[in-house]
């Protein structure tokens, strides 16, 4: 075993026993079950190697961070890399605002540039997301403690998302915004709900927005709309103090940015990426036809919880008034609120992904855990925890923890995706020396998932003019370089050969 998988499953386990050290002995085999779903769906083609190729491109760019190369406004991918009309020159990366690459970039300086460093940083997101859902349920159900216990609810109704457990295997962005986008909800709602230390947790909420919408731009700004959504919801707050509040939360964001915005170098990197990046794409990138694709998408996602949401109502309505708990009922609309003002304004353009969404998943989970928790409870409370159904639920969830490690487990040292790439890439790696730039024979083909392998492994970049190239690369479908200038070196190679200066 590495010391990167070794670290790996320290951090898969650590962090839950703490939240399952404080949970109920009725909840822990429901605990079980959730953390083993999360770990069957996220964590075997987290650990094989291939990648979504945005996800190994941002690994890149966050090992070179960690290594000297680039600064956090001027981000460094590759010798190659270029961005048209950017005066800060060829080599910086600048399809995003930076925060991403430099937290990510503190794990390639504590875990080293391994397989496994990108990997660990997806899981150690995962797991805060898991803790910040479970501690926001916690706040909004306090005042029913039979309801507060069952933590594990949302948190089971977001893992069991494709969108969820696709983008933490695949190193998007995303996942890193919606860590400042759900603690930035949670202060805000912290001050909102206890009233005390108010005006502190708006700040406090403001400060994490900025730092959202320095992962991502403008789609981490939502929970801006946070004190206007709580109170629309019918939550305990005048117009008047919802306004005041809504204002701060709005300009601590403002002012940082101001402040950030004097720096020349920042200014003129965000405002890069705000022209070049964020306005090209929106007028001039599509990637969907459709602007009613995203809803589709999320209806897709949320069609499981909605299901087993209208068996329970159905199955126990006649005996649970709901109508009864209008503090729940508060919160659903609340939740909901900020699940549609996440996810609806993606409608706007049609540069749409479904890993977008992501930010605003563990919102509408949260509202259907609410709807859903007062049937589990009543049924819950059918069950003693001595009963054979207690006994069943425990082993049944304790089979899958164990049976989702050890498949885990036997997919160290497999490629899920680009295997033939990555066969290749390894042994270029091997014989090209690290910080060359290579040349690729001119292709008609795609070949960026080669080039951001061997960036990511072996800092080797391709492009460089074949005058200036000890080594040629060529897809086994173009024609070979000039025979009296450069030599095929025999290798095992599935997609590539590789030729060397005579």
């Amino acid at each position: 075993m590495t010391q990167n998988h070794y670290y790996l499953c320290n951090l898969n386990i650590k962090p839950m026993n703490k939240l399952l050290s404080r949970s109920d002995d009725s909840q822990f085999p429901f605990w079980i079950l959730t953390i083993s779903i999360f770990i069957i769906s996220v964590l075997p083609s987290l650990i094989q190697d291939g990648m979504f190729i945005d996800g190994v491109q941002y690994a890149a760019v966050s090992k070179n961070w960690a290594n000297g190369l680039g600064t956090f406004w001027v981000p460094y991918l590759s010798q190659n890399w270029y961005q048209n009309f950017h005066a800060m020159g060829s080599n910086v990366f600048l399809e995003n605002p930076p925060l991403v690459y430099a937290i990510q970039g503190l794990f390639f300086k504590i875990f080293g540039d391994g397989l496994y460093t990108e990997r660990i940083y997806g899981l150690f997101i995962a797991v805060t997301a898991i803790l910040l859902i479970a501690n926001i349920w916690k706040l909004v159900t306090s005042g029913n403690k039979d309801i507060q216990k069952l933590s594990w609810l949302p948190v089971l109704f977001w893992v069991s998302m494709p969108i969820v457990f696709r983008s933490y295997q695949m190193n998007v962005q995303e996942n890193t915004m919606g860590i400042f986008i759900l603690a930035s909800v949670y202060f805000v709602l912290k001050g909102l709900e206890n009233n005390k230390h108010t005006f502190l947790n708006i700040i406090l909420g403001g400060i994490l927005i900025f730092l959202a919408s320095l992962c991502k731009g403008v789609t981490g700004l939502f929970p801006l709309a946070t004190v206007a959504m709580y109170w629309i919801s019918g939550g305990k707050i005048k117009f008047l103090k919802a306004v005041v509040l809504s204002l701060i939360l709005l300009v601590v964001p403002v002012l940082l940015f101001i402040l950030v915005l004097l720096n020349d170098t920042a200014l003129e990197s965000l405002t890069f990426y705000y022209h070049s990046r964020l306005l090209q794409r929106i007028f001039n990138d599509p990637v969907v036809n459709s602007h009613f694709h995203v809803f589709l998408r999320l209806f897709l996602d949320l069609f499981p919880i909605i299901i087993v949401t209208s068996i329970a109502y159905i199955t126990r309505r006649k005996k649970l008034n709901f109508n009864k708990h209008m503090e729940a009922r508060r919160h659903i609309i609340f939740f909901l609120l900020m699940g549609l003002a996440g996810s609806f304004p993606l409608a706007l353009t049609l540069v749409q992904r479904d890993f977008y969404l992501g930010p605003s998943l563990p919102f509408y989970a949260l509202a259907f855990a609410l709807f859903v928790s007062i049937y589990v409870v009543d049924g819950l409370k059918q069950f003693s925890q001595k009963t054979q159904f207690f006994t069943l639920f425990r082993v049944l969830g304790i089979s899958l923890l164990i049976g989702g490690l050890l498949y885990t487990g036997f997919q160290v040292g497999k490629a899920g995706r680009d295997q033939e790439i990555l066969h290749d890439t390894y042994l270029f790696g091997e014989i090209i020396e690290e910080g060359t730039r290579v040349h690729l024979v001119e292709s008609e083909e795609d070949h960026w998932r080669l080039e951001l392998y061997l960036t990511r492994y072996f800092d080797i970049s391709l492009g460089a003019p074949v005058k200036d190239s000890r080594y040629i690369i060529r897809s086994l479908h173009d024609a070979p370089p000039d025979e009296e200038l450069f030599k095929l070196i025999p290798t095992d190679t599935r997609a590539y050969e590789l030729y060397q200066e005579k």
